[in-house]
């Protein structure tokens, strides 16, 4: 099922977002399945600080993927909370990230396969 916007593949982000959003991205270690697991279970594996950076990093992927995935709806509603969503989905630690990550923008992964 494919969500339907009113997106337009029209210069969304500026020459220097592009910039920032490549050198960022570069930084990231892919593929990785972080995303598939239980918050308690990075802290186990990496320590809260690492498990965090590594819930920041998804969000990250997350919203500029909604962008390529032509859900600019989803952009718009994480753009500028970043960080309200990475406290939302650190606080759930017995909630698969991604489960959190979708939760918190109101869309279940079924709509976004």
């Amino acid at each position: 099922m494919k969500i339907e916007t009113n997106y337009k593949k029209e210069n969304f982000y500026t020459e220097q977002e592009v910039k920032e959003i490549r050198e960022k991205m570069s930084d990231i270690k892919l593929p990785n399945n972080h995303r598939n697991m239980k918050i308690t279970d990075l802290i186990k594996e990496y320590g809260a600080e690492k498990a965090r950076k590594l819930v920041e990093e998804e969000v990250y992927l997350f919203k500029h993927s909604l962008i390529m995935l032509e859900l600019s709806e989803g952009y718009k509603m994480i753009n500028g909370h970043e960080n309200d969503m990475i406290d939302y989905t650190f606080k759930n630690q017995n909630e698969i990230m991604k489960n959190s990550m979708y939760e918190y923008i109101g869309v279940s992964d079924t709509m976004l396969s």
